[in-house]
């Protein structure tokens, strides 16, 4: 995910889930958009919740999608819906 240009949330990773990571989504990507993009390649992810709805990115790790295989094809799926980042000074 950092490879991706996105910022783990929380920063701290003594406060993060071992189930979930969640990552901040860059200004210019648009929640439902990046869902409906996702969706329609078969992957379903979650986004947070109150203030940080739509801000939030959470990429579910246990279970049947604990795998390395099934976690590279899907953060590979992301990568491919995300935009390609802003130039700096943009």
């Amino acid at each position: 995910l950092r490879r991706l240009g996105l910022q783990l949330f929380p920063s701290e990773p003594a406060r993060s889930h071992p189930a979930v990571t969640a990552v901040c989504l860059p200004r210019q990507v648009d929640w439902e958009t990046l869902d409906t993009e996702l969706r329609a390649r078969g992957v379903a992810m979650g986004t947070g919740a109150g203030e940080h709805r739509g801000r939030v990115l959470c990429v579910g790790h246990m279970g049947t999608q604990a795998g390395f295989q099934f976690n590279k094809s899907t953060l590979d799926l992301v990568a491919d819906a995300l935009p390609e980042p802003e130039p700096l000074g943009a």
